[in-house]
C-alpha cells in the first residue's frame, strides 16, 4: 500500500469514527434531566471514588475550586453529596455522594440502559455478534495506537 493511499484510509477511518461520534455522542452521556453538565460531572466523578477533597474533585472534573464550591452547594442542596472534614487537617474538606446521589446515578443509568437495548432492536444476533467481534478488533488497535 503506498503512503498515499495509507492516508486516504485513516482520513476516512477519521471521518467515520468523528461521524459516529456526532451522531451518538449522547449515548456514553447519562441523562439526568435537569442538572448542568457540571453537576452531572461532579456525580459521575465521585462514584469512581470513595471521597474526594475539593481540590482533588476540581482536578478531576477539570475546572476551579471556587466553581467546584459552588457546585458541590448545589448538589449538597439536593441532597446528592455531603461534605466533611479531615479529623487530622481541618482545613482539608471531602466530598462524597450520598445513598440518595449514588441511587439518582443508578436510577439515571438504567434509563442510559434502556435507550442503548432500544437502538439495537432492529439488529440481527449475527449482526450484534459480527459488531461485538468488530468493536473489540477496532479497540485493541486504537489502543495500540500513539499519538504525539
Amino acid at each position: 500500500m503506498t503512503r498515499s493511499e495509507r492516508q486516504a484510509m485513516i482520513e476516512v477511518l477519521l471521518k467515520n469514527l468523528m461521524s459516529f461520534k456526532e451522531k451518538y455522542h449522547y449515548l456514553s452521556d447519562i441523562p439526568m434531566g435537569k442538572l448542568a453538565r457540571s453537576h452531572r460531572s461532579v456525580l459521575i466523578t465521585l462514584s469512581r471514588f470513595d471521597a474526594l477533597n475539593m481540590t482533588q474533585l476540581a482536578h478531576e472534573v477539570n475546572v476551579s475550586v471556587q466553581q467546584i464550591t459552588k457546585t458541590v452547594n448545589s448538589l449538597e442542596d439536593s441532597g446528592y453529596v455531603t461534605r466533611f472534614t479531615d479529623r487530622s487537617n481541618r482545613r482539608q474538606v471531602w466530598v462524597r455522594l450520598t445513598d440518595d446521589g449514588r441511587q439518582f446515578l443508578e436510577e439515571r443509568q438504567s434509563e442510559l440502559n434502556e435507550d442503548l437495548y432500544s437502538c439495537f432492536r432492529n439488529i440481527t444476533d449475527s449482526e450484534l455478534k459480527m459488531l461485538l467481534e468488530n468493536s473489540s478488533k477496532l479497540a485493541d488497535t486504537l489502543r495500540r495506537l500513539v499519538i504525539s
